[in-house]
């Protein structure tokens, strides 16, 4: 949010892996009976931007419910919907509570700046305004203002002049202008002529940047590269009203089966199983990524996680592609048997524009194509305008990316399936767009 918008709390790992929370927004918070809900006391006094007034409870559940799909089906926000969050009241004009449904080990991070947090903004400049004119003018209650905001080019955010109404730290840099600069080497040619001091560089320009004297930054976050695959929409009901759902699945995919078919389901898992079994992870680490970092086998855990230390890495499929070619040879005979073509398949991968996730996702995609003789597509579209599929459940192919090493747990992908996050599933939307 580039301390614009602000969250309820501030999250940190400390020295065990661990997630702590410690107060932001909220100056305290309390569970409920059965983890039902947390009540936030707000900081009293905690000005707008712009002469826009003080924060209250109102501004933080209007923010939260405007933001979820679940509640506010045209909303758009890359955070929600979470299974785990539910609908927020305001209980007076500075306790605000939070609904869980149930509730989750992840659900706090929303709440939280460890991950990507739910931004706080002035209900009453929509009120007056409306929406449009709210995505042309972020207002926050931070440190910093808003200048300008260009999809794809760059995000330019100054100090706020009336420095009386910051509560928090005082900003010591008063401008900062974020680039999107999709190549690498543009990006590496901007901080050797110092026309950027601060960059997100490609793992593989890091040793030689930093033989110039460069440095990495201090912090704890560690990227992990996820293989998902989608389509298997198994629900039949919405899990809280019992309607009935209609979802399409596409079951001439070979990973993609009903529910209930147990041999298309037997036959799917050694689909899976034979191509994570061929993807050569320490390969891709030392010619990918020179070498920095580490192969993790369990899914969905980064590697210095409070989950690995305290089980170890012993889930997923070890390298061996002679094991996955035999497991291979058993799912085509059987998905064959079963009236299909093998030959016919094509795998395609989202794995965004540019970068580093795209040589993986290449790397992988042709020892596929070497060792199965399966076809693998790249989708290069930008994330922003793949999300949308995702959100309505029509993606259905491999989804590739390098995604939140900051949350020192299992990242439960099953958000992005059930239909507890999906826009049908509406049960009561607010008043709000």
């Amino acid at each position: 949010m580039t301390r614009v918008q602000e969250a309820l709390m501030h999250g940190d790992i400390d020295s065990k892996g661990v997630l702590t929370y410690h107060p932001w927004l909220a100056e305290s918070w309390e569970m409920g009976p059965d983890l039902a809900y947390t009540d936030f006391k707000l900081r009293e006094g905690v000005q707008f931007h712009k002469g826009w007034g003080e924060l209250t409870a109102e501004d933080v559940a209007w923010s939260w419910n405007a933001g979820n799909p679940v509640l506010t089906p045209e909303a758009v926000h890359d955070t929600l919907p979470w299974p785990e969050v539910g609908r927020l009241d305001a209980l007076g004009k500075y306790v605000v509570r939070l609904n869980w449904t149930p509730f989750g080990v992840k659900g706090l991070l929303a709440a939280s700046d460890h991950t990507e947090p739910i931004g706080v903004a002035p209900k009453r400049a929509f009120d007056e305004n409306g929406s449009e004119w709210m995505q042309e003018n972020m207002l926050g209650s931070g440190p910093y203002e808003m200048v300008e905001w260009i999809a794809q080019r760059h995000v330019i955010v100054t100090a706020r002049p009336d420095l009386e109404n910051v509560w928090d730290k005082v900003p010591f840099v008063r401008d900062w202008r974020y680039l999107e600069v999709p190549e690498s080497f543009t990006r590496v040619a901007l901080m050797e002529t110092n026309e950027a001091q601060i960059g997100e560089l490609e793992t593989k320009d890091w040793p030689a940047l930093i033989e110039k004297g460069f440095r990495k930054i201090p912090n704890e976050n560690i990227a992990t590269y996820h293989l998902m695959w989608q389509g298997n929409y198994w629900e039949t009901e919405q899990p809280r009203s019992g309607d009935p759902l209609d979802r399409d699945l596409d079951t001439s995919l070979p990973w993609v089966c009903e529910m209930d078919d147990e041999a298309c389901n037997a036959t799917a898992r050694k689909w899976r199983q034979a191509l994570f079994m061929a993807v050569d992870r320490q390969g891709i680490l030392d010619s990918v990524l020179e070498g920095i970092g580490k192969v993790v086998l369990s899914p969905q855990a980064y590697q210095e996680s409070a989950f690995l230390i305290k089980y170890g890495d012993r889930w997923g499929d070890p390298y061996d592609p002679e094991r996955a070619k035999e497991i291979f040879d058993e799912w085509a005979m059987e998905w064959e048997a079963a009236g299909n073509d093998p030959d016919e398949v094509v795998i395609e991968q989202w794995t965004g524009p540019s970068g580093v996730r795209v040589e993986m996702a290449e790397a992988i995609g042709a020892n596929w194509q070497q060792i199965f003789d399966v076809p693998s597509l790249i989708d290069k579209q930008p994330y922003a305008s793949f999300r949308p599929s995702k959100i309505n459940r029509t993606a259905k192919g491999m989804y590739a990316r390098n995604c939140c090493g900051s949350t020192p747990m299992t990242w439960d992908t099953e958000q992005w399936h059930t239909a507890l996050t999906a826009p049908a599933a509406i049960t009561q939307a607010p008043s709000t767009p």
